[in-house]
């Protein structure tokens, strides 16, 4: 894909200061310690429930196991979602240089991936340079809206931390040629699991060989 660069926008400074400012990492803290108080405060309720006596290690670990692979599994995807220290660096990095990449890319096929519960739409996107580009978060809902994927769009992105500002429209419509069965956890772990707080990846695979698990309609028939 074709990358140029221009200066970035107020907007798009003032959206980074409030990523890295002084107080977002205590309220980070804060907000984490009160979700783990709160989940560790129910499941020992539930437990203490159940009226059986209380004796360490044969009663309280029901509850004390489960709220700590919660608080390890919350801590774990926080990172996912935000990007960890590193992002925020990229970030600071980001305001001091003030530049905006602007990634062109010009669409040769769309495979869609069925949503499953929450996750957000998810695309595999082969661009006219035979790069596959996986899409995927619920912040997908609103360009999904707006037609993405097009056949010419580009990505504006803050260069070293990745923080995508949007998806710029250059171009029609382009409907998926495939749609797919929603991804098993492991397929979604490989491809979403690295994602840093990033929307898109570039995937070192296949295009053709992705086109399996065929999604169905209603009156089931394949969909493609």
């Amino acid at each position: 894909m074709q990358t140029t660069y221009e200066p970035m926008t107020a907007r798009q400074k003032r959206e980074l200061r409030g990523y890295v400012s002084w107080w977002i990492q205590p309220l980070r803290v804060v907000i984490y310690l009160a979700v783990i108080g709160f989940v560790t405060t129910c499941l020992r309720s539930i437990h203490l429930a159940f009226g059986k006596p209380r004796q360490f290690f044969a009663w309280d670990i029901w509850w004390m196991v489960p709220s700590l692979a919660f608080a390890v599994w919350l801590y774990r995807k926080d990172k996912i979602w935000s990007g960890g220290r590193k992002r925020i660096q990229g970030m600071k990095a980001d305001l001091a240089e003030g530049i905006l990449a602007v990634h062109h890319i010009v669409v040769k096929d769309v495979i869609e991936i069925e949503e499953q519960e929450d996750e957000g739409p998810s695309f595999f996107i082969l661009s006219s340079e035979n790069k596959v580009i996986y899409f995927h978060g619920q912040e997908l809902h609103g360009w999904k809206r707006r037609g993405f994927p097009w056949r010419e769009f580009a990505i504006k992105e803050a260069p070293r931390s990745k923080m995508l500002f949007r998806l710029q429209k250059r171009g029609e419509a382009f409907p998926p040629t495939f749609v797919r069965k929603p991804m098993s956890y492991e397929m979604m772990k490989l491809y979403s699991g690295n994602f840093d707080g990033r929307r898109y990846r570039i995937l070192d695979e296949d295009f053709e060989s992705l086109k399996t698990d065929p999604a169905k309609s209603s009156d089931g028939q394949k969909t493609c």
